[in-house]
């Protein structure tokens, strides 16, 4: 996985592929101090329940990202967290699609609740 200097913590082969892996280091690359570490424990977390479902990065949807959603509000995470989960793994995508790793991004119309209203937001 992730630490919080964006290195991986075991074989890159064993988690990610290539493509990924420059993905995911690229990603937090752009990012220092609190605002890399946080956004490395988000993609922590979001890979270690993408690898847990056996898959990859790159083979998630869009209905996986939302399920992963359900998943931290069914373990009563905050809304807040889960916005800024969510808000990093749209980054994460958008980030992978704009370098040419992937063609198109699974987050890119993910459902995000709009902090305090309850209301969906358009993440576009």
């Amino acid at each position: 996985m992730l630490e919080s200097s964006g290195a991986l913590a075991c074989p890159r082969d064993e988690l990610f592929t290539d493509p990924e892996a420059l993905a995911l280091s690229g990603f937090l690359a752009g990012y220092s101090g609190l605002t890399r570490d946080a956004y490395a424990l988000d993609l922590r977390q979001f890979a270690a329940w993408v690898t847990g479902a056996r898959m990859r990065l790159f083979e998630t949807r869009r209905v996986h990202i939302e399920a992963f959603a359900r998943e931290l509000e069914a373990r009563g995470r905050a809304r807040a967290t889960i916005a800024r989960r969510l808000g990093t793994i749209t980054c994460f995508y958008c980030h992978a699609e704009q370098e040419g790793l992937i063609e198109h991004s699974p987050a890119v119309h993910v459902r995000r609740d709009a902090l305090g209203s309850g209301a969906p937001s358009d993440p576009t």
